[in-house]
């Protein structure tokens, strides 16, 4: 984390938005097996077309932490 934070604030747009506060420190999780599935899941959960998920780096959603905590993959329907 310290690493990736370093790198995030070479960029100064970056920098600048840690030092307004608008950003906290980056993190990094270990997401494990299943995770795409579950990523997938929480979107199609709410409301978006599963041929329309793409992976993103960035979400303006909450409550990741929990979703990619689950320790079984999602089933698929």
């Amino acid at each position: 984390a310290t690493g990736l934070e370093r790198e995030l604030a070479a960029n100064p747009h970056y920098e600048y938005c840690r030092r307004l506060g608008q950003l906290g420190a980056a993190t990094v999780r270990s997401v494990g097996v299943g995770a795409y599935a579950r990523y997938a899941e929480r979107l199609r959960s709410r409301g978006q077309r599963l041929g329309d998920v793409k992976a993103s780096a960035l979400s303006n959603l909450s409550g990741w932490g929990c979703v990619f905590a689950a320790s079984d993959p999602v089933p698929r329907r």
